[in-house]
């Protein structure tokens, strides 16, 4: 992989959580929707990266769905890191329906 594809994907996925908060924050983006982000960033990047390597159909499929399913299994814990925060930061402001 060329240095810059890597530098660049390095700041993509640096550089884009911030604006995701900021969003989260305003209140242009739901809980859920920024659990999905965070949690979509690691499928993201080990399919470029698989993909810049030259890495087989196989091996990225693999990849790429193992990453998956990490991601799927830190869905609800990380939906409660936000909510909690949500509620610490603006109490009584946003409905959290009790699933």
């Amino acid at each position: 992989m060329p240095l810059w594809l890597g530098l660049l994907i390095l700041v993509v996925a640096i550089a884009r959580r911030p604006i995701e908060v900021r969003l989260w924050r305003a209140g242009r983006i739901s809980d859920r929707t920024l659990a999905v982000l965070l949690l979509g960033r690691l499928p993201l990047l080990v399919l470029i990266a698989s993909l810049s390597t030259g890495g087989s159909f196989l091996l990225t499929t693999a990849l790429v769905g193992a990453s998956l399913v990490v991601s799927a299994l830190f869905y609800r814990f990380t939906l409660g890191l936000i909510r909690e925060k949500s509620v610490e930061t603006w109490p009584g402001s946003r409905d959290i329906p009790e699933h």
